[in-house]
């Protein structure tokens, strides 16, 4: 009999000591990140003995905390056994959202903001594949693309400024150098302005063009 009573009380303990870890936890307020992070972190080890629902709720929380906080190395080192668990649970939806895009797509922001552009960009693909008509998607794909081309795009950049100060450059020998060799060649020195003029203009509209046409190609392509 006292074997059974002391049973009882201790399930009893375990039952209230589970309760109040994930009470207190989302007690701390929906803005409180860093607080959350740190509280979570400081009762991880006791975080096996709470119901499977409850850890997996503050294991979500916890990645979204990090990832507002932008702890984007620490959110990719946690994120994919949540993600795993997510998956195996058959979890859909928490709080009216699909948790397993919300999830990926964390993950493709954080590897954007740490300069792993080609893994986002994989991701993203996978994203649109499943919701092709959300235009964050590939607005993040596109971002992607630019920063992991940013060597040419600033070459091509350099070249339309180069442009673009040399028909300013004319403009100015032409207004203040009337009187000289300049005035013999003004219909020249006007086409070649124009010419400058619209090459820099078509270049930078190409780039723009030229990019979201690709990335839109390549995630098609991957589709």
């Amino acid at each position: 009999m006292r074997h059974r009573l002391k049973l009882c009380y201790t399930n009893l303990w375990t039952e209230m000591h589970r309760n109040s870890k994930y009470i207190q936890y989302f007690s701390l307020g929906e803005g409180a990140y860093l607080e959350k992070i740190q509280y979570y972190e400081s009762i991880y080890p006791e975080l096996k003995f709470l119901y499977t629902e409850e850890r997996i709720e503050m294991d979500i929380d916890y990645i979204f905390c990090l990832s507002e906080i932008g702890l984007y190395h620490k959110l990719l080192q946690k994120v994919d056994p949540i993600i795993e668990l997510v998956i195996i649970e058959n979890i859909y939806d928490v709080n009216g959202e699909d948790i397993y895009t919300q999830l990926l797509f964390k993950k493709a922001i954080c590897l954007y903001h740490v300069g792993q552009y080609t893994s986002a960009i994989h991701i993203l693909q996978q994203l649109k594949a499943i919701d092709h008509k959300n235009k964050l998607y590939q607005e993040v794909i596109l971002l992607s693309f630019k920063k992991l081309h940013s060597k040419k795009i600033l070459l091509l950049h350099i070249i339309v400024y180069a442009s673009l100060a040399t028909v300013f450059c004319i403009a100015v020998m032409q207004l203040f150098y009337r009187d000289t060799i300049f005035s013999q060649h003004q219909n020249l020195l006007f086409q070649l302005r124009w010419t400058l003029l619209i090459f820099s203009i078509t270049l930078m509209v190409g780039i723009e063009v030229y990019l979201r046409i690709f990335s839109k190609y390549k995630t098609i392509k991957k589709i």
